[in-house]
């Protein structure tokens, strides 16, 4: 997704250079560009790059879940929290979510969204 800010940035503004405030995965774009393209960036103001930060065993632990799991049951906890508990107890808030992620969200954006996340 930086590469892409990088690539509308060239093609579409005329500023030469951002500071720019992010919150989530938008601090997290902002933090890549800034590191992929430090000329373009002035400054920044980044809140909740990586809320829940893990450690290498969970990140792996992921990883291998993402292969197994449907795209929106790898969202879903990330939407919700890690807690398992709170999946469990909102079942039909999860099922709606669940439903919406699986059918208005383009797959394919969403997936390439996820990768550049995680």
């Amino acid at each position: 997704m930086a590469h892409l800010a990088e690539e509308v940035w060239q093609h579409s503004v005329s500023f030469k250079s951002i500071v720019g405030i992010g919150v989530g995965a938008g601090a997290y774009v902002l933090a890549k560009l800034a590191l992929i393209f430090p000329d373009m960036v002035e400054g920044l103001v980044l809140l909740n790059i990586d809320p829940n930060g893990k450690g290498w065993i969970d990140w792996a632990a992921s990883k291998i879940t993402g292969l197994t799991s449907s795209l929106p049951d790898t969202v879903l906890p990330h939407l919700f929290s890690q807690c398992y508990q709170e999946l469990v107890s909102n079942t039909e808030l999860v099922q709606s979510y669940r439903q919406q992620i699986g059918n208005t969200i383009n797959q394919a954006n969403l997936q390439l969204f996820w990768n550049m996340y995680n």
